[in-house]
C-alpha cells in the first residue's frame, strides 16, 4: 500500500486541458510568474484559449514585467480548477498589442498542464512477480496491450507501449479496460485517462473510474474488480 501524497501530474489529453483551461477563463484567480529566482506570482486576466494555437492574456496588471517578456523571458500560469492546482509549462509572449489602454498579449497553447492533486485513497501495488495483463480499446480495431501495475478505490495505472499515445491523445470518450489476472479471471471496465508520463520504452498512463474498486482473496493477492 502507498498511503496519500501530493504531487504534480501531468496532464496531456488535449480535451482535457480544454476544459481545465476553460474553468480559469470562467473563474479567474490565474498568476503569472516569471522563471527566475525569487518571482512571485502576479495576477493576470486569462481571456481566451484558441486549442492548439494561442492563448490569449490581459496583463495590464503586470505592465511592468512587459519588457521582459517581450524580451523572451519564460514564464508560466497557474490557479485552482476544479478542486486542483494547475500550472502551465514555461512560456513565452508571441504577440503584445494595445488596446483601450489595456495590454493584450498571446503566447503558445500549451501542449501539457501539470496538476497538483492529493490522493484520498491507498494505491496496491502488485506482489511482486505477478503479472495481469491489460487490454485498452478505443474501438474494435484500436486496441494496445499493457500491464496493470496498481489499483485504487478510484483508478489504476497501467504500463503501456510507446504505440498507446496516439490512442491516449485521441481519446474524447471513456476507453474500455479489459483485464486478465492469473488465475483466469477476466474483467472490463470504462475509464478515462487522468494523466500520463513517457518513459524509456513505455508510457506509463493512470485512468480514473468511479465505477473501479480491487478486492483481496485469502492468499493476498488481487484478483477480482467490482463495479459499484
Amino acid at each position: 500500500m502507498v498511503a496519500q501524497q501530493d504531487e504534480f501530474e501531468t496532464i496531456a489529453n488535449i480535451t482535457a486541458i480544454e476544459s481545465l483551461l476553460g474553468t480559469l477563463i470562467e473563474g479567474g484567480g490565474v498568476s503569472l510568474c516569471l522563471d527566475a529566482a525569487g518571482a512571485r506570482p502576479e495576477p493576470i486576466v486569462l481571456m481566451e484559449q484558441h486549442p492548439g494555437q494561442t492563448l490569449v492574456m490581459d496583463l495590464s496588471s503586470v505592465s511592468y514585467l512587459l519588457h521582459h517578456l517581450q524580451d523572451g523571458a519564460a514564464f508560466y500560469l497557474r490557479a485552482q480548477a476544479q478542486g486542483k492546482v494547475v500550472q502551465t509549462p514555461l512560456l513565452h509572449l508571441t504577440e503584445t498589442r494595445q488596446a483601450g489602454g489595456r495590454f493584450l498579449c498571446c503566447c503558445d497553447y500549451p501542449a501539457t498542464l501539470a496538476i497538483l492533486q492529493r490522493r484520498e485513497s491507498f494505491r496496491a501495488e502488485l506482489r511482486m512477480g505477478m503479472v495481469v495483463m491489460a487490454g485498452l480499446y478505443g474501438s474494435d480495431t484500436d486496441v494496445v496491450e499493457g500491464e496493470l501495475r496498481d489499483l485504487s478505490q478510484d483508478g489504476c495505472q497501467l504500463e503501456l507501449p510507446l504505440a498507446a499515445s496516439g490512442l491516449l491523445a485521441a481519446a474524447v470518450k471513456p476507453l474500455t479496460l479489459a483485464f486478465t489476472f492469473p488465475d483466469g479471471t477476466y474483467f472490463e471496465v470504462l475509464g478515462n485517462a487522468r494523466h500520463q508520463k513517457q518513459m524509456l520504452n513505455a508510457i506509463c498512463c493512470v485512468l480514473a473510474s468511479t465505477s473501479l474498486s480491487a478486492a483481496q482473496n485469502r492468499n493476498g493477492r488481487f484478483g477480482i474488480l467490482y463495479v459499484k
